[in-house]
C-alpha cells in the first residue's frame, strides 16, 4: 500500500493527480472513490482521449501529476522492471520537469519486514536540443537510469517473485 500511497504523501500540501488503467475506477464500491483521491483514468476512445490531454494540460499547471511506469505495483519489490517510453510523452508535451520516488528496502534491526526509504530524485527536464521522440526516450533513460541506481541500494528481499511459465 505505501508503495501506492506514499508519492501522494511526499507531494502535500498539493494535491496529486494519478493516473490509473481505466479499470480502477470499475472496481465495485472503490472505483466510485478513486476520482476524488485524484485518479486519471487512461482513456478508451478518442473522444476520451481529448479530454484527457485537456485534463492534464490543465491540472498539471498547479497540481503534481504521478505517473506509475511500470504501471503495476509490485509490493516489496527490490528491482526496476523494464518500462517503456509512453509515460515521458506527458512531461515532454507540456515541458514539465520529472521526479523519481524510489522505494528502498533496507534488513530490519528486530521485525521481519524491511524497512522502507524513499529516494526522491530530480528534476529531469526535456533536454530541448532534441526532437520531440528523442526528448522522451531520453527523458525515459535518465529516469529509469537513476531508478536503477536508487534500488540497487536495497538489501533485504521480503518477497521473492518468481516468473511463471506457461505450464504452470
Amino acid at each position: 500500500m505505501s508503495d501506492g500511497v506514499s508519492p501522494s504523501l511526499i507531494c502535500f500540501p498539493k494535491k496529486p493527480y494519478i493516473i490509473v488503467n481505466s479499470d480502477n475506477v470499475n472496481i465495485p464500491i472503490l472505483g466510485h472513490l478513486t476520482p476524488m483521491w485524484g485518479a486519471l483514468p487512461l482513456p478508451d476512445t478518442l473522444s476520451s482521449a481529448k479530454k484527457f490531454n485537456t485534463a492534464i494540460k490543465l491540472l498539471s499547471k498547479k497540481n503534481p501529476i504521478i505517473i506509475y511506469p511500470e504501471a503495476h505495483l509490485w509490493p516489496y519489490y527490490t528491482k526496476i522492471r523494464p518500462f517503456k517510453e509512453t509515460s515521458f510523452k506527458y512531461p515532454v508535451k507540456e515541458n514539465k520537469p520529472v521526479f523519481t520516488f524510489t522505494m528502498v528496502y533496507k534488513k530490519p534491526k528486530r521485525f521481519k519486514k524491511p524497512v522502507q526509504k524513499i529516494y526522491i530524485d530530480g528534476p529531469f527536464s526535456p533536454d530541448k536540443s532534441l526532437n520531440e521522440l528523442e526528448q522522451v526516450s531520453n527523458l525515459r533513460n535518465l529516469v529509469y537510469d537513476k531508478m536503477n541506481e536508487r534500488a540497487s541500494l536495497s538489501d533485504y528481499e521480503y518477497l521473492t517473485y518468481i516468473k511463471r511459465s506457461e505450464n504452470d
